[in-house]
């Protein structure tokens, strides 16, 4: 007999919550690299004139390195590859098809509305937000696998552990930083 009225609610929040908070990581941390993004590019355009594409490029650029860190070390901490440069392989190639978006409508804005900082920043946000869910479930799937044996991308994040969890050293290339092995 299958649960009913809040019973259905609670076992259906249950099952998905964890892959929710996730979700909720991964979008604050695509805030916080957007930000960097949107602040390289505005510095770019205001205080050193460049064209629109170095501009947009340089500070996408600058927010997918952020952005892949702040994955790989908080949001699917535990899954990923064995090898990090093929896990940023990836995590590049998905970002940078974003960028020719980005791009595409950085360009596409200038030529409709004009050239102001202010509208081509909206043009931005405008296609992250609507290729945003397309990455999370991409990147989920392909650059942060489940790892074998290891916990699984559901498993709880570092602030839901609690006060008895064992924290892991951090840093990049540490050994034991995401319990891979890693070549002297």
């Amino acid at each position: 007999m299958r649960p009913s009225g809040a019973g259905a609610a609670r076992a259906l929040w249950q099952h998905h919550a964890p892959t929710l908070r996730r979700l909720l990581v991964f979008g604050t941390v695509s805030v916080v690299a957007t930000l960097v993004d949107l602040a390289v590019f505005n510095l770019l355009l205001r205080a050193e004139p460049v064209p629109r594409f170095v501009a947009t490029s340089t500070g996408y650029g600058v927010g997918l390195v952020v952005n892949y860190l702040l994955n790989r070390w908080v949001t699917f901490r535990g899954g990923g590859r064995d090898r990090w440069s093929e896990e940023f392989a990836l995590f590049a190639l998905i970002s940078v098809a974003g960028l020719l978006l980005n791009n595409a409508a950085v360009e596409t804005a200038a030529r409709l509305v004009g050239t102001g900082a202010g509208l081509l920043t909206g043009a931005r946000l405008v296609v992250a937000t609507v290729l945003w869910t397309a990455k999370f479930v991409l990147v989920q799937r392909w650059v942060f696998p489940p790892r074998a044996g290891a916990a699984s991308a559901e498993a709880p994040l570092p602030a839901e552990a609690g006060p008895d969890a064992e924290q892991a050293p951090q840093g990049p290339g540490h050994p034991a930083e995401d319990g891979r092995s890693r070549p002297a």
